[in-house]
């Protein structure tokens, strides 16, 4: 489900893709807000996202999005067209680029570096 909240005026003139929102959870994780439409993903500016540690997880750069309960935190990042969606968890070194889509329970960790056009979901873990 996604939730839509407002957006100051501030935060929509500063350029970027998203913004941090909100506390930070059990784990120090926040979750991130759309700056901007991003159709690719179907997400509407105003709309919550999923979960990060620190900014430099998702770039603010192209269509790169994280949604749902999904994680990304320590040093993974995600870029590029990638969605890491429903209660997917990316860690580590990990980085998801391309048009990669992770998403359902799978766990990407370590040193793994995804890219191209494919899909990891399910219960699938990679490290």
């Amino acid at each position: 489900m996604t939730t839509n909240k407002p957006v100051s005026q501030k935060a929509l003139s500063s350029g970027k893709k998203y913004r941090l929102y909100g506390k930070k959870n059990k784990a120090g994780l926040r979750r991130i807000q759309a700056l901007r439409d991003i159709p690719i993903h179907k997400v509407k500016q105003g709309d919550l996202g999923g979960w990060i540690k620190k900014e430099s997880n998702l770039s603010q750069k192209g269509d790169a999005w994280i949604s749902g309960n999904a994680r990304v935190y320590e040093h993974a990042q995600v870029y590029g067209n990638a969605q890491v969606s429903e209660d997917a968890d990316i860690s580590g070194e990990a980085r998801v680029y391309g048009d990669i889509r992770v998403f359902g329970n799978a766990e990407i960790a370590g040193h793994v570096w995804l890219s191209g056009h494919a899909q990891v979901s399910g219960d699938a873990r990679i490290f």
